[in-house]
């Protein structure tokens, strides 16, 4: 018990001491594997699609609004509410890898 304590113990000083010195708790091999993937074309081609996906979406929020006014939404404001949570993460995600 003793043992498992100061295992433990040396580990958190070890990450502490990381994370005061400023180094990456991310490993080297991790940073090589985002920095691959974001310059494979597919990647970029993947957010274009997203982008456009989007457009359409903003589109149909903007004729649902209208047809608002007349009672015949295209949209519901949950099905606009869930869009709008995707595109966040997804446009989050690309940024978040493009800044890693």
């Amino acid at each position: 018990q003793a043992h498992q304590a100061e295992r433990t113990r040396r580990k958190f000083a070890s990450v502490r001491q990381k994370l005061s010195l400023g180094t990456s708790v991310v490993s080297t091999r991790t940073i090589h594997q985002v920095s691959k993937a974001i310059q494979h074309p597919l990647f970029d081609a993947f957010f274009a699609g997203v982008v456009f996906v989007n457009a359409i979406f903003t589109g149909l929020e903007v004729e649902s609004s209208i047809a608002h006014q007349h009672s015949r939404q295209l949209l519901s404001d949950w099905q606009i509410r869930l869009s709008h949570y995707i595109f966040f993460i997804l446009f989050l995600i690309e940024l978040i890898a493009r800044l890693f």
